[in-house]
């Protein structure tokens, strides 16, 4: 564990207003380093470092075992969704390694491969003639199993992926029937935080604002950060 620490917290959502989902900012400080963290705690008293520098250190770092050890209070069940899946993608490595890290603190961690979902570019006559395709029920299903969602997403043209997109727009046309939920009520008060690497200045920090705006307002996911 590093020495000479200074740890602060300050809430950023009141568990009484967000069904019992709580959610503060930290920082540890060592020396003139200052660790940003974002801790996201589920209403069924779990606690979990979903993003922030920790994230990106090396196996063994104490600094990051040090992050999850002392705040994670109960193993949880999280869902990674990579927005971008090409090959050489610094979001998917970031996923991959968010997986990995949050795997070695103990968690369930699930990854998922939006492009293996086979969705086609979202059109309501499509969806008149053929229904919702089987790739946005296998979607609906992985969010519903998991206890949270950490979504790692880059910036094309200021906007998050079509990929992640497209996925979440057909999962918004399940309706309710044959004994599972609709779409919307699936995420309805899920908890999400978000990643993003860029090369650019603004490290995808437009896409990410569009997507905390999308999730929150069509979907009613509670997003952290």
């Amino acid at each position: 564990m590093p020495n000479k620490q200074a740890i602060a917290f300050w809430p950023v959502l009141d568990p009484a207003q967000t069904n019992g989902l709580c959610a503060c900012s930290a920082k540890v400080e060592e020396g003139a380093v200052v660790w940003p963290l974002w801790l996201l705690g589920h209403p069924k008293g779990h606690m979990l470092v979903l993003c922030g520098p920790a994230l990106c250190e090396p196996a063994g770092s104490p600094h990051r075992s040090f992050f999850f050890t002392r705040f994670c209070m109960q193993p949880i069940r999280l869902l990674v969704i990579p927005a971008s899946v090409r090959t050489g993608s610094l979001n998917l490595q970031l996923a991959q390694h968010a997986a990995a890290t949050a795997r070695t603190a103990g968690h369930q961690v699930d990854l998922l491969d939006l492009r293996a979902l086979a969705l086609p570019v979202y059109d309501g006559d499509l969806e008149a003639a053929q229904g919702v395709p089987a790739g946005a029920l296998r979607l609906q299903q992985a969010i519903a199993e998991a206890d949270a969602l950490l979504v790692v997403t880059p910036e094309y043209n200021g906007f998050p992926t079509p990929l992640f997109i497209n996925a979440l727009d057909w999962l918004s046309r399940i309706q309710a029937a044959d004994g599972h939920p609709a779409g919307l009520s699936t995420t309805a008060d899920k908890p999400v935080a978000l990643l993003s690497a860029s090369p650019g200045p603004l490290g995808g920090l437009r896409s990410m604002n569009f997507v905390r705006q999308y999730l929150q307002m069509a979907f009613a996911m509670l997003v952290v950060p």
